[in-house]
């Protein structure tokens, strides 16, 4: 039987292999995360350069404490950890920088030849102002929490991992702040340029611009 390659393999195998010794291994979870960890932390600290040293050192950090790694943990969850505690830190820096946004991020991916341009910047500009109105009325840790459950698909225990909370407080996090983005969306309503999406009741737009932020509990 065929050994599974790189591309086959789960993160938690990639991980064991990482610890023995295969650098391979780690070079694709770095592949496989670099994105949505670099859009995780721009959205925290709101500048891309310090988001990208962050998911830098994110990196470094879990490539040199890659034995403390156990597999009946999801690397993912270990490793948005990381992520996750050094933006804090950064956030209670006083060096930290001007704010930039996350739309910088979506700017340096390339873009799907299958995807209408003008749909896909109206989709991005959608994007980027339901986060910016998250940003303002969510606290920072209510914010990590609906991106690590809607965006990066996380279950309630894992985010509760990552913020080192209970599960039962993250889900309660997860109703307040659902409730003060539907609040926050309804405003919209009398914005003369509001894209056709926001014309839509608040629990469904919360949905078609955070993926599955509507139907998920």
């Amino acid at each position: 039987m065929a050994r599974p390659t790189g591309l086959q393999m789960t993160d938690e195998q990639l991980a064991r292999r990482t610890q023995e010794g295969c650098r391979r291994s780690f070079e694709q979870l770095v592949l496989r995360y670099q994105v949505p960890l670099l859009r995780f932390v721009t959205e925290r600290v709101r500048c891309v350069a310090d988001a990208e040293d962050l998911v830098q050192e994110t990196f470094v950090r879990a490539y040199r404490r890659i034995d403390n790694y156990h597999d009946q943990w999801r690397f993912s969850t270990w490793l948005f950890t990381i992520a996750h505690r050094l933006a804090v830190s950064h956030l209670r820096s006083p060096r930290s920088r001007a704010l930039a946004g996350i739309d910088q991020v979506e700017r340096q991916l390339p873009p799907s030849a299958a995807v209408d341009p003008g749909r896909d910047l109206m989709e991005r500009e959608n994007r980027q102002r339901f986060w910016e109105t998250a940003a303002g009325v969510l606290s920072e840790e209510q914010l990590a929490a609906v991106w690590l459950f809607y965006v990066e698909g996380m279950g309630a225990k894992d985010v509760a991992e990552v913020l080192g909370r209970s599960w039962v407080s993250v889900k309660t996090m997860l109703f307040r702040a659902r409730r003060k983005l539907e609040s926050s969306l309804s405003e919209w309503s009398g914005d003369r340029a509001m894209p056709p999406v926001l014309s839509l009741s608040p629990a469904t737009r919360v949905g078609a611009l955070a993926p599955n932020l509507a139907g998920r509990s």
